[in-house]
């Protein structure tokens, strides 16, 4: 009897290593099943809450082109100009607009308006629907004023349904963000003027 409890626990661990060593082999992959079928439409979840408004975009920006100098280069004098006509330029504009006006001096580099150098004074003037460039001479001199420009003028109109862009309200709204007006450069860097 001892022989035959001996041989079952034989047969018992030979089973047991064939079943193990049977189980560790892996055969090829089945196929993928079929689509199950669609579940039912869940219950649709709460309204998330309301964000934050976002900042004013430029909708009230009125920006030229930069304009070529239409003053003669056939002609000296003491004074010279030529308008620009913008119709976006109308009277409730011009009433609270902030308007910035420049001069490219091409290798000197970009000035505001009105500007002085080499005894010129580069200016403009509003009026309804146009913007004129003046030159004039500081010693009533005679000279050829076609060197100048080209000349580009920054609109911000004033939003009238808020009363937010006033002139007043505007620079200081840039100067607390740090533009300095005079400065093309970071006039055209903080509204993303293209050149």
């Amino acid at each position: 009897m001892k022989h035959s409890i001996l041989k079952f626990k034989y047969v018992i661990v030979l089973f047991s290593l064939l079943t193990i060593t049977g189980c560790t082999q892996q055969g090829d992959v089945g196929p993928i099943g079929p689509q199950g079928e669609q579940g039912a439409q869940g219950e649709p979840g709460q309204d998330g809450t309301d964000g934050q408004d976002g900042e004013d975009g430029n909708a009230n920006l009125i920006v030229s082109d930069w304009i070529p100098n239409g003053h003669s280069s056939s002609q000296q004098s003491s004074f010279s100009q030529f308008e620009v006509e913008e119709e976006r330029l109308t009277a409730e504009v011009l009433s609270s607009a902030l308007v910035m006006a420049y001069v490219d001096t091409g290798g000197f580099g970009i000035y505001p308006l009105p500007d002085v150098a080499f005894n010129i004074v580069n200016t403009y003037s509003l009026s309804e629907g146009k913007i004129t460039f003046q030159a004039y001479t500081v010693d009533n001199s005679d000279a050829n004023f076609s060197f100048l420009g080209p000349f580009r003028y920054v609109v911000i109109a004033s939003n009238t349904t808020t009363g937010k862009y006033l002139r007043e309200a505007v620079l200081n709204d840039l100067k607390e963000e740090g533009v300095d007006i005079n400065n093309y450069q970071q006039v055209a860097d903080y509204f993303n003027l293209k050149d």
